[in-house]
């Protein structure tokens, strides 16, 4: 009976498409940007999110009660202004291999546009509202 059960399994799971978001990484790995797949949302109104592991600086607004540990994360809808905040998440927070563009690369997807530099990490959305990101500081517009 146990074979059988596994068989079952391993069919059901090997029809299921495993969808990964789009990202990317700074060469030195500090900044990591992504869309996530959300299968409730229309393609084109999933934000774009940028993680910056090491900072000079702290976002004003953090999750309440976050006795783990905070990352800056700037976020920016298909249209609109940035957002920035600290998110909370314990040690492994990003599973999937991301990859790493060399500076001087430009990536772009579902409407975002992200410029990689020496300097930190520009993004714009479809309406030109974005971020320039770096370790030293964050510029929103």
């Amino acid at each position: 009976m146990k074979p059988f059960a596994l068989t079952v399994s391993a069919i059901a799971f090997a029809g299921v498409a495993q969808a990964e978001p789009a990202s990317f990484a700074t060469p030195s790995g500090n900044i990591i940007c992504y869309v996530p797949v959300d299968f409730g949302q229309a393609p084109g109104d999933t934000p774009l999110h940028c993680l910056i592991l090491s900072a000079e600086w702290t976002p004003a607004r953090g999750e309440a009660g976050c006795d783990l540990d905070e990352t800056p994360i700037l976020t920016l809808p298909a249209a609109g202004p940035p957002d920035e905040r600290r998110g909370c998440h314990g040690d492994v927070f990003w599973p999937l291999p991301t990859p790493r563009l060399s500076y001087g690369s430009e990536w772009s997807v579902e409407g975002f546009t992200c410029a990689v530099a020496t300097t930190g990490v520009t993004c714009r959305n479809a309406s030109d509202h974005g971020f320039s990101l770096a370790r030293r500081g964050r510029q929103l517009f």
